[in-house]
């Protein structure tokens, strides 16, 4: 019984925030880099799909189709503002 409650509480969690981020200009994300340079997308809001072209739950594990759909030129620049903010634990921000 316990299981299936907190599983419920999950999926009415997951909904609320669902109509949260619809709501909201722009994409909301859950970003993860893992300590061996990976990295993955364990939440996107359903605006993934306008700005990325991909679905949310294929880049739930493998941040790589998001990547893809950067220019090659702009890669290096979006790593590097992630690994800045990752080793000063701040905010992300592309320029």
């Amino acid at each position: 019984r316990l299981l299936r409650q907190g599983i419920a509480d999950a999926q009415q969690a997951h909904d609320r925030l669902q109509r949260i981020s619809s709501l909201v200009p722009g994409l909301v994300y859950q970003f993860l880099l893992r300590p061996d340079g990976t990295a993955a997308f364990p939440y996107a809001s359903d605006q993934l799909r306008v700005i990325f072209g991909c679905e949310p739950a294929s880049v739930a594990e493998d941040a790589t189709p998001i990547f893809d759909a950067i220019l090659p030129d702009d890669r290096p620049g979006v790593w590097s503002s992630i690994r800045d903010s990752a080793q000063h634990l701040t905010a992300w921000k592309q320029t």
